[in-house]
């Protein structure tokens, strides 16, 4: 079964290909980056961006171990439409047709799970790892010889920051980390990284279109199946901030009014977890959203019947806006 698309809303659709090319290359390993990660990742946090995604291309990163899907790629996009292979460095594959150009960045570098963002049914490499890219590029390039690529990417690594910055403290730890394995950092890019930064905080001082992300609580009996399942999924999902508890008092994490009083939208798994929540603090219950899953105990740990479940369910109840 294909891949559901990612909501035509999040990114500029300029071809009848689009869909399919994004289908065909997240099916095969293939990561998102650029313009339309970027534009897809600011509009999913309801952020303005700064420009649209280029027209008539789509870049993607992909581990070198899986670099044998190329040919499948090659092959599918051929059979969709007249495309060529315009480059195979072993580093960049190009493939273009009149319609669309795909660019996949082969690399060798470690790419880790907490690099790879799920929107929808689609990967996209993080805000942390492209602008950690992106930065290495950026201070290559003479302003005064192309001032467009320049400014361009001066406003894309302040898109990235501001996705950076709803992570907090530790993604902007996972910055420097990064920014330090793939940037030499001489008094030149140590002094052009200062700067960025110092514009941003300019830019940030204007009016900006941001709605700040919501916590979220997740609650089951022990938390150690069903809640626990769900943090691990959406802890990296820019949406939200997200905690998990117990009612039971054995629980991994027990379920505390601080937790409650942290929480914006909670989410139980069934009924009686809403019910001990109006047993015991009652004042909280009254004010606070609780939206029930209606999963039992049925699950171990991280079961991928339980992921599907837990994602096809919450995400129903957040596109119909019960959060």
């Amino acid at each position: 079964m294909p891949p559901r698309s990612i909501p035509k809303l999040l990114y500029s659709v300029y071809s009848m290909l689009d869909e399919k090319v994004l289908n065909i290359c997240n099916a095969h390993h293939c990561f998102l980056i650029g313009g339309t990660a970027l534009e897809i990742l600011m509009n999913f946090n309801n952020l303005k961006f700064n420009r649209k995604r280029s027209e008539n291309d789509f870049d993607f990163v992909m581990r070198i171990s899986n670099s044998p899907h190329l040919k499948v790629i090659d092959l599918e996009l051929c059979h969709l439409e007249d495309f060529t292979k315009t480059g195979d460095d072993r580093i960049m594959v190009n493939f273009n047709s009149d319609l669309v150009e795909v660019d996949i960045l082969v690399t060798a570098e470690k790419i880790e799970q907490q690099d790879i963002l799920s929107v929808g049914d689609y990967r996209i490499m993080s805000p942390v790892w492209m602008f950690a890219s992106k930065f290495s590029r950026y201070i290559s390039i003479d302003p005064r010889l192309n001032y467009d690529k320049f400014e361009r990417d001066r406003r894309d690594l302040f898109d990235l920051l501001t996705l950076i910055n709803l992570g907090g403290a530790e993604e902007l730890t996972r910055l420097e980390t990064k920014l330090g394995e793939a940037v030499v950092f001489d008094e030149d890019a140590e002094r052009k990284l200062q700067e960025l930064v110092a514009d941003y905080k300019n830019d940030v001082e204007k009016p900006r279109n941001h709605i700040s992300k919501k916590n979220l609580l997740f609650v089951c009996t022990n938390n150690k199946m069903r809640s626990a399942s769900a943090y691990e999924i959406y802890k990296y999902d820019l949406r939200f901030n997200v905690r998990s508890a117990g009612t039971d008092s054995g629980a991994a994490t027990v379920l505390t009014r601080d937790l409650l009083e942290w929480a914006d939208s909670i989410v139980v798994m069934e009924t009686h977890h809403r019910s001990s929540i109006r047993k015991l603090y009652p004042d909280l219950y009254k004010n606070k959203k609780i939206v029930c899953l209606y999963i039992p105990d049925d699950y171990e740990y991280m079961q991928p019947e339980l992921i599907s479940v837990l994602r096809n369910k919450f995400e129903d109840v957040y596109r119909r806006g019960l959060l």
